[in-house]
């Protein structure tokens, strides 16, 4: 594996003010963020287009998230937003979207958009970009001392289960499955994508980094309704994984943690990170 490119992260502030509602149908927010960018942009629509092949999509977005007494909460739909402040994250590699160009887009949100019936009014009130390369050492960091560390998975996640095929979707938390989609990134973008690779990679890491029995108390699986009557399976909460800071794999396991944490940071896990699934952070509190 070879150095990271540039990862982004941008953190968006914004009050959201519901003018007009004619229909209560149970959009996913992260719809809502999405037709914002491409409100504030036309070209965003390619940045979101579906990819073919083996390219996997370079750019992430997240549902809205407030804060209600110090608790940072997901506003999984749109027909349960107040008229409050919220955040979102956009993450994305600077070759697919330069920071120029997310900036330049972020600040040209419009004050009112339509989106599925309702007028929403929206002021803009912070965006900061966030240093995933910190965080991700701070994880590992954390794991060399504790001999663990925690990843949310901070919106609802569908993994990837390589050993099934690249296209099989899966609620299982096993490490392979976790760490599946940014393996298969870090390797398309270092340009040594091969399915040999690819599970000698996710096998150093399953062989090091193991999830205790008791992950079903942290993580609970949620029905996301992505569009009204469509009903997706996924999961959501918190695991803690364990380190072997004994096993012949473990030195490895944390050199390639420490090239594919700030990518699960900044572009998620599993399906679905284009369209709002799949948002890692490293701490409850974090989004």
């Amino acid at each position: 594996m070879t150095v990271n490119p540039y990862l982004l992260q941008v953190r968006v502030e914004l009050q959201v003010e519901q003018r007009t509602r004619k229909r209560k149908e149970k959009y996913f927010t992260a719809k809502l963020v999405k037709r914002l960018l491409i409100s504030a942009d036309r070209s965003f629509e390619h940045v979101f287009a579906p990819t073919r092949g083996a390219k996997p999509k370079l750019v992430h977005v997240t549902p809205l998230y407030t804060e209600e007494n110090g608790r940072i909460k997901t506003a999984t739909y749109t027909m349960q937003l107040m008229n409050n402040s919220y955040h979102f994250y956009l993450g994305a590699i600077e070759d697919e979207l330069d920071i120029y160009k997310a900036m330049a887009t972020l600040e040209a949100i419009p004050e009112q958009v339509e989106f599925s019936g309702t007028i929403y009014r929206i002021t803009r009130i912070e965006i900061d970009t966030v240093d995933v390369y910190t965080a991700a050492r701070a994880a590992l960091r954390t794991a060399r001392s504790q001999k663990r560390f925690k990843l949310v998975f901070a919106s609802p996640t569908i993994f990837r289960d390589p050993l099934t095929s690249l296209k099989h979707k899966t609620l299982v938390p096993s490490t392979m499955n976790i760490f599946s989609t940014p393996v298969y990134i870090k390797l398309y973008l270092s340009g040594q994508l091969r399915q040999a690779t690819l599970m000698k990679t996710l096998l150093r890491l399953h062989r090091a980094i193991t999830i205790p029995p008791t992950f079903w108390q942290t993580l609970r699986k949620k029905d996301l309704y992505y569009e009204p009557h469509r009903r997706v399976p996924t999961l959501i909460g918190y695991v803690n994984l364990h380190y072997n800071p004994e096993n012949d794999q473990a030195e490895t396991a944390l050199d390639i943690l420490n090239e594919i944490l700030p990518i699960m940071l900044s572009l998620g896990t599993g399906v679905g990170r284009a369209a709002g699934l799949g948002h890692i952070t490293t701490t409850l509190n974090s989004c």
